[in-house]
């Protein structure tokens, strides 16, 4: 008996040692993932390329909306928005595909640009609603930018918003590409307003482009 209460008086001192041992390890376990998310930021941020494709691994399993505020800084401001603009896309919350959107808006083809070209395709149809919104941008490139990512996804959710843009874009090449684009998408249903655009646009390429969107969605001019 006396052997058996010092063993339950050990078992209960292991436990108690034990305890004060997690304790700590427990309260940095809660801590962690947000020390860990800085750490991987500031490595997205400042890292070589390999560590910047290390850091954007890791982020995108995490994919919180609570980074969007640092996501949206780097995206700007970095050498390589690749790996930042694929968190963005894995976060893929409305304002998280909003400053893809925008960074469609340079004219010419800079790394932003490019990388937001490059993960909203990869997101497809998830990033429609978004380019929607891109075709009612302020800036002329955001817009035709928005309408070709648009003709590559070839959603027919997007066939309206297109077809305004068409019939009513103040920059003919913002309609150049629209019509572009509702060609690749191919509705039937477009056929008829195609048709019109071919005849009646003020702007010659865009009347061209309407000519070949005709054919493309098929049953001849």
């Amino acid at each position: 008996m006396p052997h058996l209460f010092r063993y339950h008086r050990f078992a209960l001192l292991v436990l108690v040692i034990s305890l004060t041992l997690l304790t700590p390890w427990a309260v940095l376990a809660q801590t962690d993932p947000d020390a860990r998310s800085q750490q991987l930021l500031d490595q997205l941020e400042n890292g070589d390329p390999l560590q910047q494709e290390q850091a954007s691994q890791e982020l995108v399993t995490l994919a919180s909306p609570a980074l969007l505020p640092d996501l949206t800084r780097i995206f700007r401001v970095t050498d390589n928005p690749r790996p930042v603009a694929a968190v963005l896309g894995a976060v893929g919350t409305p304002a998280a595909n909003a400053v893809l959107v925008g960074g469609l808006a340079d004219e010419d083809l800079t790394p932003q640009r490019n990388a937001a070209q490059l993960i909203l395709l990869e997101m497809g149809v998830e990033a429609v609603p978004s380019l929607m919104v891109g075709l009612q941008n302020q800036n002329s490139p955001t817009r035709r930018n928005a309408a070709i990512v648009l003709g590559f996804i070839k959603s027919p959710r997007a066939g309206n918003s297109l077809l305004r843009a068409a019939q009513s874009d103040e920059d003919a090449r913002v309609r150049q590409e629209a019509v572009w684009a509702l060609g690749e998408i191919g509705e039937d249903r477009m056929r008829s307003a195609l048709k019109a655009i071919s005849r009646s646009d003020p702007d010659p390429e865009v009347r061209i482009e309407a000519e070949r969107a005709v054919l493309r969605v098929g049953g001849g001019f």
